[in-house]
C-alpha cells in the first residue's frame, strides 16, 4: 500500500509549501504504518498555462519534486506519476538541457509511467512509449512501474475498454517478456480499479 497524493496546482511555485507540508506530515504516519512508499500524482500539464509555458511549467514541478524529497525523513521511496511523452519535453535547468523524464528521474526513487496505449504494435506500443524512461532509469538506478488504462468513453487507442481483460493481459504479458532484461522495471499497473472490474473478458 502506498500514499498517493495528487492535485495539479501543487506543481505551481506558490502551492508548493502545501504538498511539502502534507508530506512532512505524513513522515510520523509512515513511521507508524510503514507504507511501501509515496506516489506524487502531480500532473502540471493539466492545468491552462501548460502549453503556452511548457518549460516554466516543468522547471516548477522539478522543483516541486525536490523539495518534497528533502522532507522525506524515513526511508520509505518517492514515485512521481508522468506521462510516457515527457520523454519529448526539453527542460533547461542550471545551464543544461535534457528531457524531463530524466529531471523527473533524478527527483525522486521511481516513476509511474502512463504509458496509456491498448497494442503492441509499431508506434502504439507500450514497449516503445516505455523504452526511454526504462533506459533513463536503468542509468540511474530507478524503479519504473509501467500502467495501462481500463477506463471507457476515451479514445480507442489509450484504453482497453473495448479490447477486455484477456487482451490486456496479452499486452502486458509481451511487455514484460520484451522488458525482461530492465533492471528498473518493478512492474506493471492497471487504472483504475473500479474500471478493471467491468472490463469484459
Amino acid at each position: 500500500v502506498y500514499l498517493l497524493f495528487g492535485f495539479a496546482e501543487w506543481s505551481r511555485p506558490q502551492n508548493h509549501a502545501e504538498i511539502t507540508q502534507l508530506v512532512a506530515r505524513a513522515n510520523t504516519f509512515a513511521e507508524l504504518a510503514q507504507p511501501a512508499g509515496i506516489v506524487l500524482d502531480v500532473e502540471p500539464h493539466v492545468l491552462p498555462g501548460w502549453q503556452a509555458d511548457t518549460e516554466t511549467y516543468s522547471r516548477d514541478f522539478v522543483d516541486m519534486l525536490e523539495k518534497v524529497r528533502d522532507q522525506i525523513t524515513t526511508n520509505i521511496p518517492l514515485f512521481a506519476t508522468i506521462p510516457f511523452w515527457y520523454d519529448t519535453v526539453l527542460v533547461q535547468r542550471d545551464a543544461e538541457t535534457k528531457p524531463l523524464h530524466e529531471w523527473v528521474l533524478e527527483s525522486v526513487d521511481g516513476i509511474n509511467v502512463m504509458d496509456y496505449r491498448d497494442t503492441e504494435a509499431g508506434a502504439n506500443g507500450l514497449t516503445f512509449h516505455a523504452s526511454q524512461e526504462l533506459e533513463a532509469a536503468n542509468e540511474n538506478g530507478n524503479l519504473v512501474v509501467v500502467n495501462v488504462e481500463t477506463n471507457c468513453n476515451l479514445m480507442d487507442s489509450i484504453t482497453f475498454c473495448e479490447e477486455g481483460e484477456a487482451a490486456m493481459q496479452t499486452e502486458l504479458s509481451a511487455f514484460i517478456t520484451n522488458n525482461n532484461g530492465a533492471q528498473s522495471l518493478m512492474g506493471v499497473g492497471i487504472h483504475d480499479y473500479a474500471a478493471y472490474q467491468l472490463l469484459p473478458p
